[in-house]
């Protein structure tokens, strides 16, 4: 009897081993699982606009750095097909998709009507590119100069809207941007698209970055470590979150009743 009892104590020792170690297993499997996760880059296209010869898509691929990508491609010789990449912040890109459903396009339909043959742009992006050092590094200039990337919209010629997008020389100012040299663009990418094309974007700009933002707060991926009561840096007064208990008031003494004789003469 004694014996038995002693076997079956092992195998239940040795069933909360095999159980402990699938717990950890399970745990660490998360953790890995999470952690891959947050590194990887969504790699999503949400809009796409295309031209016999050129396209454009707006990528989420870039949302972790909470920037968005437009990925200009000129496809007319098969074999040298070229790109330009831009990229706005996401309040740089949500600026845009305000802008693309009332004053731009406004802009855009009024120049449309001056029947111009270059109608002027209404908007032009922020400009980006790769510094002198990066473009020696990645051995993408021979001339020491920086790579100037931007786009611009206006309304088209032939088209209602026109995206486009340039690439010329340009060098780092004292803020490190990098500004365009003046002159011919190296390499130009247009494509165009209708209004109603530049109302979508805008929309779908504008409700993916608030879906992505809303699922970064939902899995506390911009917690912060609070530990309760604490100075603020910039102030001397302890911030206190904690409810302030109910203390019932006195209650006021009421007004005596009317007495006309009171203020009788």
């Amino acid at each position: 009897m004694e014996e038995m009892l002693k076997s079956i104590l092992r195998k239940l020792s040795n069933a909360l081993k095999g159980l402990k170690k699938i717990s950890n297993d399970v745990d660490t499997i998360k953790a890995a699982v999470s952690k891959d996760l947050q590194n990887k880059n969504i790699e999503y296209s949400f809009f796409e606009m295309y031209s016999s010869n050129t396209f454009l898509k707006v990528k989420a691929n870039l949302f972790k750095s909470e920037k968005v990508m437009f990925s200009f491609v000129d496809k007319s010789n098969p074999n040298n097909i070229r790109s330009i990449d831009c990229f706005l912040t996401f309040g740089e890109a949500l600026l845009l998709a305000e802008e693309a459903k009332s004053s731009l396009l406004k802009k855009c339909a009024n120049e449309k009507a001056k029947g111009n043959q270059y109608p002027t742009e209404s908007y032009t992006s922020p400009f980006g590119g790769v510094n002198e050092a990066g473009c020696k590094k990645r051995n993408l200039r021979t001339d020491g100069k920086a790579l100037s990337r931007y786009f611009k919209i206006g309304a088209g010629s032939k088209s209602e809207i026109i995206f486009t997008a340039e690439s010329r020389a340009g060098h780092s100012n004292d803020k490190g941007l990098i500004v365009p040299e003046k002159g011919k663009a190296e390499l130009t990418i247009r494509v165009p698209m209708g209004y109603k094309d530049l109302l979508i974007m805008g929309k779908l700009i504008d409700a993916n970055i608030m879906a992505y933002l809303s699922a970064q707060y939902t899995h506390n991926a911009y917690r912060s470590d609070y530990n309760g009561n604490k100075t603020d840096s910039y102030t001397t007064q302890t911030q206190s979150y904690e409810p302030i208990p109910y203390a019932p008031q006195a209650v006021p003494a009421m007004p005596q009743p009317y007495n006309p004789n009171y203020y009788s003469a």
